[in-house]
């Protein structure tokens, strides 16, 4: 995530914390469900494939709003 930061360098010793709740623990990215794998089977992932893409991206988004809030 650091290297696509919209966050001074500074910023970017920061790193993200999750809570899952005992349910989302792990997200595969799309290559890791195209290998296939036990965190990748619906039984223990309901998520599509591109969830991890689709979350980092709207990660970045919101650390561009907190830099430049408008």
């Amino acid at each position: 995530m650091a290297g696509r930061s919209p966050c001074t360098p500074a910023a970017r010793s920061a790193f993200l914390v999750s809570l899952t709740h005992g349910y989302f623990d792990y997200l595969p990215t799309p290559r890791q469900h195209e290998l296939g794998g036990y965190e990748t089977w619906l039984a223990t992932n309901r998520l599509e494939p591109q969830a991890s893409e689709k979350l980092f991206d709207a990660l970045l988004e919101m650390a561009a709003e907190v830099r430049d809030p408008q």
